[in-house]
C-alpha cells in the first residue's frame, strides 16, 4: 500500500530523501518523523531551481463515529531559497470516512518567525504553489483508493 507522505513527496518530484524513524511525539499517541529531501523550487530571480528541505510529520489517528479517521501534519523548512529560515509552511491533511469513500482534505498555513517586508511575497507564492499542489493531493488520494 505504500506510504501517504511518501507518495506526496514524489508527487512533488523531491528526491535525495533521507528518512528518520517514527518516533513517539512527548504527548504519547502521535507518531513523528523527520524527512531531509530536496524540492523543486518554482522559477524565480530569487530562488535557486531546488533547494534543501526538512519535513516533520506528524500522524494522528481518531475514532469519527466509530470509523478511524488520520490526519497527516507536516511542517516544511526550506533551506536554500532567500528567507527560508524566516517561516515554515504546515500543511494538515486529513482523511476521514464518508459514505461509500473517503473525505480528504488539505489545509495550509504560513508562519513566520521573524519579519520580513518581503512576507506578502512568500504568501503569495505559497498559495500558488499550494493551489498547484492540490491536484496532485487529490491525485495520489484517488489512486490510494483503488488500491
Amino acid at each position: 500500500a505504500g506510504c501517504l507522505a511518501l507518495d506526496l513527496l514524489s508527487a512533488a518530484g523531491a528526491c535525495e530523501l533521507e528518512v528518520g524513524p517514527w518516533l513517539e511525539d512527548e504527548a504519547g499517541g502521535v507518531r513523528v518523523r523527520e524527512v531531509g529531501l530536496r524540492i523543486p523550487c518554482p522559477p524565480s530571480a530569487m530562488a535557486p531551481e531546488s533547494s534543501r528541505a526538512t519535513v516533520r510529520y506528524r500522524v494522528l489517528a481518531g475514532k469519527l463515529g466509530g470509523a478511524t479517521s488520520i490526519t497527516l501534519q507536516a511542517t516544511w523548512t526550506v533551506l536554500d531559497v532567500p528567507y527560508g529560515d524566516y517561516f515554515s509552511t504546515e500543511q494538515r491533511y486529513a482523511l476521514a470516512p464518508s459514505g461509500s469513500g473517503i473525505k480528504a482534505t488539505k489545509a495550509v498555513k504560513v508562519s513566520f518567525h521573524k519579519t520580513t517586508l518581503l512576507q506578502p511575497v512568500i504568501e503569495a507564492t505559497s498559495r500558488s504553489e499550494e493551489s498547484k499542489a492540490a491536484v496532485s493531493f487529490c491525485a495520489v488520494v484517488r489512486q490510494r483508493g483503488k488500491v
